[in-house]
């Protein structure tokens, strides 16, 4: 919980509904995506209206980021030969 807690604290939910891929939140210009471990190591989400320059998760695992106009491309690294229960992703 303290690795996430910028994540949880003082946020709201969206702009994703959740589903089984997770679930995100928000604060100011700041979008937080909770990764269900049942993603795997790639996760595509619509695109969001405002441009997303970069991507880092919380927990230090390695993200990669590609956008498109219709589509937000997110890869994980595994880190010490597992990818982390329910990574979280800020924008």
């Amino acid at each position: 919980m303290k690795t996430n807690a910028e994540a949880v604290h003082g946020t709201r939910g969206g702009p994703y509904r959740d589903g089984a891929w997770g679930g995100s939140t928000c604060k100011g210009n700041s979008v937080y995506l909770f990764i269900s471990d049942e993603v795997g190591t790639k996760l595509s989400l619509p695109a969001l209206p405002a441009k997303v320059l970069k991507a880092s998760s919380l927990d230090g695992h390695a993200l990669r980021l590609k956008t498109t106009k219709r589509l937000l491309h997110l890869n994980f690294q595994i880190k010490n030969g597992q990818k982390s229960h329910f990574s979280c992703v800020k924008r």
